[in-house]
């Protein structure tokens, strides 16, 4: 039997920021620069791509360190431990992939959901990763659907 070697926590960080580098700080003088030198009518528009582009900032950040801890987890698997990847893919639609708005968020379709479990190959440095697919007509991919593959 594996053991794990980490549990997720889904907590709410409630932490304050109180240092931010120069060069995130250039980021927001930008968008004030240009908020100061353009009319009123453009604000709406200015404040949504700033939103847009904060966010995608997030994403590539969050990438960048969920990518680094994969990798230190990867280096500190052993004998007794496995790796466990659980990803969400996407509503697979039955007749074309174009579908409109309204088929794409209802209920039509199945669901793929992959898990990887890296372990190591015994006297090796070398990984054995196994894939298990679940298709599913459950196209909620909620937790009862997570736990119900994971138990199978």
């Amino acid at each position: 039997m594996y053991k794990p070697l980490f549990t997720l926590r889904f907590n709410q960080r409630t932490e304050s920021h109180t240092f931010t580098r120069n060069e995130c700080q250039e980021f927001f003088n930008f968008f004030a620069d240009i908020e100061a030198h353009s009319n009123e009518t453009n604000y709406n528009d200015l404040q949504d791509m700033k939103e847009h582009l904060l966010y995608y900032l997030a994403h590539q950040t969050r990438k960048v360190y969920l990518n680094a801890q994969f990798n230190a987890n990867l280096l500190a698997l052993n004998e007794k431990t496995a790796l466990i990847l659980v990803d969400y893919k996407m509503k697979i639609l039955p007749k074309t992939a174009q579908e409109t708005k309204s088929d794409w968020f209802s209920k039509k379709g199945w669901s793929l959901h992959s898990v990887l479990v890296y372990t190591t190959i015994p006297n090796s440095t070398k990984l054995q990763v196994q894939a298990f697919d679940n298709w599913s007509p459950d196209t909620r991919q909620d937790s009862w659907f997570t736990a119900f593959f994971l138990r199978h």
